[in-house]
C-alpha cells in the first residue's frame, strides 16, 4: 500500500444516487476506505438520472456519513440532469471539488444567471 501511497494520492469511486443509497455498496465503500487509508477516498456523486426519486435528507444522510469517516465528495457533471444546480445546492457545503461538462454547456460563463448560481 505504501507504494501505491507514494504514487498517488487519491481512489475516486463514481456513484449514481441509485448506487449511493445502496446498504450492499455503503458497506463496500467503508471497508475499501479502512484498506485503502491512509489513500484519501473520493466519491463522485454522478449526474445520472435515478431510477428513484430519493429524499435530500437521504442523500444528505448518506454523504455526511461517508466524509465523517473521511472521505471526500465530488459533485461530476454539475448542470446536468441530476447534479442541476437546483438539486446539487445543499450539498455543495459537501463537496470538495465540482467538475464541469464544458462540452454540454450551452450557456456563456459571462451569463450572469449562471455566474450567480
Amino acid at each position: 500500500m505504501r507504494q501505491l501511497e507514494l504514487k498517488i494520492g487519491s481512489v475516486s469511486v463514481n456513484l449514481n444516487r441509485t448506487q449511493l443509497m445502496d446498504p450492499q455498496i455503503d458497506d463496500a465503500i467503508i471497508k475499501s476506505q479502512s484498506i485503502l487509508r491512509p489513500l484519501k477516498l473520493i466519491v463522485e456523486l454522478t449526474e445520472e438520472t435515478s431510477d428513484e426519486a430519493y429524499e435530500l435528507s437521504d442523500i444528505l444522510a448518506m454523504i455526511k456519513r461517508f466524509t465523517y469517516r473521511g472521505m471526500e465528495l465530488s459533485l461530476d457533471d454539475v448542470g446536468i440532469d441530476d447534479n442541476n444546480l437546483d438539486h446539487i445546492a445543499p450539498l455543495i457545503l459537501y463537496a470538495t471539488e465540482m467538475k464541469f461538462a464544458l462540452q454540454d454547456l450551452k450557456t456563456s460563463f459571462q451569463d450572469s444567471e449562471t455566474q450567480n448560481k
